[in-house]
């Protein structure tokens, strides 16, 4: 329960954080669209640099834990040791968990009608 708690808490800081940066780049947006750029291309222009981060928590987490998790078990009787397959389990739903997330505000963004972007100023 308070796994899907926290995951839920990550999700919707991802979000927020996910929605400030495609405001923030609402005139680029708007720019790329009309020079002719596809939702996919404006997609993985939002999408790339939270992947990339998503990639490196990883890749900074899993060192981590395996050493602090093979300590933790060594204290009791029957202990098991840890696969990288549960690594490779964790990392590739917490990535796809991110990019669903940022995904939703991706598509939202790239479909906005680039008149309305560019019209403010």
């Amino acid at each position: 329960m308070f796994s899907v708690i926290a995951i839920t808490i990550g999700c919707l800081g991802l979000y927020g954080l996910t929605t400030f940066a495609a405001t923030q780049r609402t005139k680029e947006i708007g720019i790329r669209k009309t020079i002719g750029a596809s939702i996919f291309d404006i997609v993985k222009l939002l999408s790339k640099n939270f992947f990339i981060l998503a990639i490196m928590a990883s890749f900074t987490a899993f060192p981590l834990a395996w050493y602090f998790m093979n300590i933790w078990l060594q204290h009791f009787a029957y202990h098991i040791n840890i696969n990288w397959e549960i690594f490779l389990i964790a990392g590739l739903s917490s990535t796809l968990i991110a990019m669903i997330t940022i995904s939703y505000q991706a598509i939202k963004a790239a479909l906005i009608n680039p008149i309305k972007s560019l019209k403010t100023e």
